[in-house]
């Protein structure tokens, strides 16, 4: 199996578990928009694995799309890839899936517990709206925070991972597809919750208004 990796920090534990198994990573795509990636340079430049912050083209991916031995595995990556003729691909979703689809569902998992989880399933057309190949849930405690819930979704992730490495074929020919009635999404948050204000007293500051 080859690996052709996309993300950021966010689930950077992933790829090192990649490089771990000792699984042969092709090339990496790292995106930087927002200098979120300097955990990710650093396990590539420590493994000598080719990198770009370039987004990725069909010209670019072309010698790996017809490849039935590459696997694209993409975690946290911020642009959609031209993916119509690769026969393997999966996205790593931190959500209970079909529930907080979209680019940031962490923001809004304190006020929404009962959709906090990890997602692994295949990449379609449609954002966030493969099959599952495999998910569990994670539970949210009163006092949690953004921080909290990335390390519980980065771990869970990794955990996951390696499952279905461990077991890819079956549950890649078996994966579920997901209930569209069930469906949420979760866009941009707005920019108040984004910053703190100053003037909110400490339990506003903890659970922030919608």
């Amino acid at each position: 199996m080859k690996i052709v990796y996309f993300g950021s920090d966010l689930f950077s534990n992933c790829l090192s578990l990649l490089i771990k198994i000792r699984l042969n990573i092709e090339l990496v795509f790292i995106n930087d928009v927002q200098e979120n990636a300097s955990f990710i340079k650093r396990i590539c430049r420590t493994h000598n694995i080719v990198y770009s912050t370039e987004r990725p083209s069909v010209v670019t991916l072309k010698e790996y799309l017809n490849d039935e031995q590459t696997v694209f595995v993409v975690a946290d990556y911020g642009y959609k890839l031209p993916i119509n003729e690769i026969k393997y691909a999966i996205n790593i979703h931190p959500s209970l899936l079909p529930k907080s689809r979209g680019p940031t569902p962490l923001t809004y998992i304190i006020d929404n517990p009962e959709n906090a989880g990890v997602s692994i399933h295949k990449l379609t057309e449609k954002l966030d709206a493969g099959s599952i190949l495999i998910q569990e849930k994670f539970e949210v405690e009163n006092n949690e925070t953004i921080s909290s819930l990335m390390v519980k979704s980065q771990l869970l992730a990794e955990t996951l991972l390696e499952e279905l490495l461990n077991n890819f074929n079956e549950l890649y020919n078996n994966a579920t597809p997901q209930l569209e009635k069930l469906a949420s999404f979760q866009s941009l948050p707005p920019v108040k919750r984004r910053f703190v204000n100053w003037d909110q007293n400490t339990l506003n500051l903890v659970m922030p208004s919608t």
